[in-house]
């Protein structure tokens, strides 16, 4: 018998504060999970907020907290058995400038890939943005 795949496509007000974001995701993956998705889809930037929109330029301390809301999601997924594909950014390692990307995150809490892109609305875009 053919098992359908379910998935939810989470939308929510994205702002520069991180643990507000993180909250709306944390309720939309339990959300998504008791209606029976399989998958809980955010959107680029979902976590983060967007970088000269919702705030100016990315701050070091937000990293902590990026990072620890990012754990609690990661730990969420494991417990609901749940893939989850959220928005964030990141930067490499010894580069001040950021990646606008998507982790990808399976059922049992782990982090299975990340897609990133740099640069794709013009010259200004991160660059303006960066540490």
């Amino acid at each position: 018998m053919k098992r359908k795949l379910i998935i939810a496509t989470c939308q929510f007000p994205v702002s520069g504060n991180i643990k507000r974001n993180a909250s709306y995701i944390l309720r939309q993956m339990t959300e998504a999970k008791e209606k029976g998705a399989d998958v809980s889809h955010f959107p680029e930037s979902s976590l983060s907020g967007y970088a000269g929109t919702d705030f100016k330029r990315f701050k070091s301390q937000d990293e902590t907290l990026r990072l620890g809301s990012l754990e609690k999601i990661i730990q969420l997924s494991s417990e609901l058995e749940m893939w989850v594909i959220v928005g964030s950014h990141h930067f490499a390692k010894n580069n001040h400038l950021p990646f606008n990307c998507l982790w990808l995150i399976d059922n049992s809490g782990k982090i299975i890939n990340r897609y990133d892109k740099r640069f794709c609305t013009g010259k200004e875009g991160e660059r303006e943005h960066a540490y």
